[in-house]
This record gives structure tokens, C-alpha cells and sequence, in this order.
């Protein structure tokens, strides 16, 4: 359905011959100005197959920043924006018409951000771009529509959640407390949403898009002046306004680990939960090299120390996360064997702690190129490449960076790891220890709950 997920396959554009139709101007970056005045970034891809053209945005948001703002407001407009028609078509003629033209949209909120993204192939753009322009720039918050968004949000927040969901939604609980955040994140809260009004929507519309975009970018089969004629038919004339961003808080962790107790439970949960730098740094690349180094597969540390000499999980994984742009960091989580939940916590941090202070970087290379690799994949794609620089946009980076970000990750060396393991990742101790399952017994010192809101009084 045309809502804020993507089409895999529909929606990109796959260039089909690399090395066709030789352009000078082929992935050149540069900054312009439209007409009305959006200063924006170009990269036209004019190799051989590439049809498709992508407008991808970024909108500063401080919805967050007042309590008496409902947190789920953001998301239920943002999906009604592209779902919910307009004066002249009904949803479903909006959906089947955006279908027929493969072409695509997606407004996604996220605490500090708002981002905004249109895909659609060039030759069909006069009879998209009016449609799209109309469901951005004029959304319809029908009553019946918006009675159907609610109530198959409502079916969504009230399901039976995975052990390992409700655990991670306690932690939030415990990092956030009783904050627009928290509540943003967990959307849990049925009275607040049982309370959101189509003029709530239209409120939220209304505020977040009266400044122009903080980041704005065009890719793919269109040259400079298309370009600004679809981001001024897209977007309405850029206002004076200066936009608010939310103010992020440093996270806080909890100094106790958390335990959600479930007696019915067939499996035990274990989690870690440590913070890392904002990726204004740059560095987030060198995390994610770290985090495969660490935990993927055979052979890593974490495999090594819960699998082999434990013999105790089903299987454990590291990855990166962003509450915010400025609230970033990583979990370490898995499945673990009820009766060696407490060793597999001392294995886990010991391993870590080994790894952080010297680290084993025998599969650097392979693992460099792995991700470099897929890096290059992904910027096959028109939609990937105008992320890419959207991303960078947003780090305050310089645009051009686009084209090296493969190429620098691959080269990245055993001293360049070691020292952002040294100076970015905490320390063992100070990671935040969350687990779950049928017996807590194992840990007498720990925070036991029995439902995940109960993780406020764990702080």
C-alpha cells in the first residue's frame, strides 16, 4: 500500500548499464538554487537505464520539545499526508494511480527530523508531480479516513508484543522517563491516541513544514533546471521562518540491570545497551566496521564467547541505533538458555571488554570490503545516492563526500579502529544490562518488573 514504506522494487530506479552514455555531468554533485528560491543539491545520473528521478528532504522538528503536544500526532499525519487523498481523487484513485506510474512517496517523523522523499520516472512526471504536489503541500484529512488510520493504529499498539519488543520498550522507559520522547518511541499510550483530532493533524502540518527544508537534494534523470521546476511544484515558496529543532538529552542509562519478568516465558532475553557519538563526527562508519568485527558470525568474539565456550544462545547480534541524530549508540542482544543467563551476561561483557581494549582485527579487510561493497550496491540506486547526500547534508559534511565514502571505509586501517573502539565505545561497565525471561533469580540485584512502563521506577 502507498503509505510510508518502501516499494523494494517499484520504487528505485536500477541502473542497468554502468558504463553506457558517457556525460560529463554524470553524478556531479552541485548546490543551485530553484526559482522560488530552495537552494537544493543535484547529482543527474545519466547512465543508460536510469529513468527515474528522486527528491529526498529533511525538515527540523521541535514538536517534541512541548509536553502538551501529542507524540502521536507526527506519525498518524505523516501517513494520512500520502494515503489519504486529495479534493479531486479519492485514496484509492491517489494509490492506483501512483502504482501505475511506479511512482513513490514517503514522509517518515522522527524526533528531530521530518523526512520527506518522492520517486516517480521522468517520463511520467507531469501526471505525478500535481498529485504528489497536492498530498504534500494539501493533505485531506477525511473523517472516515482518519476513523480507519486509528483504528488500525490502535490494533498495532494493542497486539501481543515479542518478549524481546516489550524488553527494549522498558528500556526506553528507564533511559527516557516520562518524556514526549519516550512516549514518541514507545507509542503506547491508547488515551493520548484515542484523543488525537483530524485538527491535531492539521495543526502538526501546518507547523512542521512553514520553514524550508535543513537538507534537499534531486537525483537521478533530470538536469538543473527540471530539477528546480519540480522542487517548486512539490514545495511551496520558502518562508522566513526560522525552524526549531528538538532538543536532544544526552542519554541517560540505568546503573541496574532490568529484568522483565515473564513466568509463562519459553526463552530468556539478554540485552546491552552502550551510547556512541553523534554522526556529526563522521565516524559512524568505523562503528559499523566495529560492531561486524565484534559480532558477526563464526569466529567473532561474541560468537566465540556465547556459542563455543558457553554453548548458551540461539543466537546474538550487535547493532548500531539512533534515538536522534545527537542520541546514538549500540545494543548487544540475543536469545540465551534460561539456566546460563548469568554466565552468558559475564561472558558477553568480558568478551567486549577484550575486544574494546585490543581488539582481534585479522577480518578488517574482508570486513572493510564487505561493507564497501555493499556501499556501492546501494548507490546503484537513485534513491540510495540522494540518502547518501541527504545524510551527509545533516552531518554538516561536505556533499562531495559522496563519492569517497566507499573507497575511504575500505581503507580503513587496524589503528583506526582501535582508537575509535578506545575513544568512542564506553567502557564495559558502563553499559546498561536488560534482560528477560521466566526466572530472574539469577540476578538478585536487579530491577524485576513485570510490564515495561514498570522500568520509570528502575531509574
Amino acid at each position: 500500500m502507498f503509505q510510508t514504506t518502501r516499494r523494494v522494487l517499484s520504487s528505485c530506479a536500477l541502473i542497468l548499464g554502468l558504463a553506457a552514455c558517457k556525460d560529463d555531468n554524470n553524478r556531479v554533485i552541485s548546490s543551485h538554487v530553484s526559482p522560488a528560491g530552495h537552494a537544493f543539491q543535484l547529482m543527474p545520473i545519466t547512465e543508460k537505464g536510469v529513468t527515474d528521478i528522486m527528491v529526498s528532504a529533511a525538515w527540523a522538528t521541535d514538536w517534541l520539545n512541548n509536553s502538551q503536544n501529542n507524540t502521536w500526532v507526527p506519525g498518524l499525519a505523516a501517513e494520512m499526508m500520502l494515503s489519504g487523498g486529495t479534493d479531486t481523487l479519492s485514496s484509492a484513485e491517489v494509490l492506483d494511480l501512483l502504482d501505475d506510474k511506479n511512482a513513490y512517496g514517503h514522509i517518515g517523523p522522527a524526533s528531530d527530523l521530518i523526512y520527506g522523499e518522492v520517486e516517480f520516472p521522468n517520463n511520467h512526471r507531469n501526471a505525478v508531480l500535481p498529485v504528489l504536489a497536492d498530498l504534500f503541500q494539501r493533505p485531506v484529512f477525511d473523517p472516515g479516513w482518519f476513523d480507519r488510520i486509528i483504528a488500525q493504529t490502535r490494533d498495532q499498539a494493542t497486539q501481543d508484543f515479542p518478549l524481546h519488543v516489550q524488553m527494549w520498550q522498558a528500556s526506553r522507559y528507564a533511559i527516557f522517563g516520562e518524556t514526549p520522547q519516550m512516549k514518541f518511541l514507545s507509542a503506547t499510550d491508547l488515551d493520548a491516541l484515542d484523543a488525537v483530532q483530524p485538527d491535531d493533524l492539521r495543526q502538526w502540518h501546518k507547523d512542521s513544514f512553514a520553514a524550508p527544508p535543513v537538507a534537499l537534494v534531486v537525483t537521478g534523470a533530470v538536469n538543473v533546471e527540471d530539477a528546480g521546476e519540480i522542487i517548486d511544484t512539490l514545495l511551496p515558496p520558502p518562508s522566513a521562518t526560522v525552524a526549531e529543532q528538538f532538543e536532544a538529552a544526552p542519554l541517560t542509562l540505568p546503573d541496574r540491570m532490568i529484568y522483565l519478568h515473564d513466568p509463562a516465558a519459553e526463552k530468556s532475553i539478554l540485552g546491552f545497551l552502550g551510547t556512541l557519538s553523534s554522526t556529526h563526527d563522521g565516524m559512524d562508519g568505523i562503528d559499523l566496521v566495529a560492531a561486524n568485527l565484534f559480532a558477526a558470525g563464526a569466529g567473532s568474539p561474541l560468537f566465540d564467547a556465547i556459542r563455543t565456550d558457553l554453548g548458551a544462545s540461539y543466537g546474538m547480534s550487535m547493532e548500531l541505533l539512533n534515538y536522534s541524530r545527537l542520541q546514538r549508540g549500540f545494543v548487544i542482544t540475543g536469545e540465551i538458555d534460561t539456566a546460563k543467563m548469568r554466565q552468558a551476561q559475564d561472558a558477553v561483557l568480558r568478551a567486549y571488554a577484550d575486544f574494546r581494549a585490543a581488539p582481534g582485527l585479522d577480518g578488517l579487510e574482508d570486513t572493510t570490503q564487505r561493507i564497501a561493497d555493499n556501499i556501492r550496491q546501494n548507490m546503484v540506486y537513485v534513491s540510495s545516492s540522494a540518502t547518501m547526500i541527504r545524510e551527509l547534508l545533516l552531518d554538516g559534511r561536505d556533499p562531495q563526500d559522496y563519492h569517497s565514502i566507499a573507497d575511504d571505509l575500505a581503507a580503513l586501517t587496524a589503528k583506526d579502529v582501535a582508537q575509535r573502539l578506545q575513544s568512542a565505545f564506553p567502557q564495559a561497565g558502563d553499559l546498561a544490562v536488560f534482560a528477560a525471561g521466566p526466572d530472574p533469580q539469577a540476578f538478585p540485584d536487579a530491577c524485576v518488573i513485570t510490564a515495561p512502563e514498570q522500568a520509570l521506577e528502575c531509574r
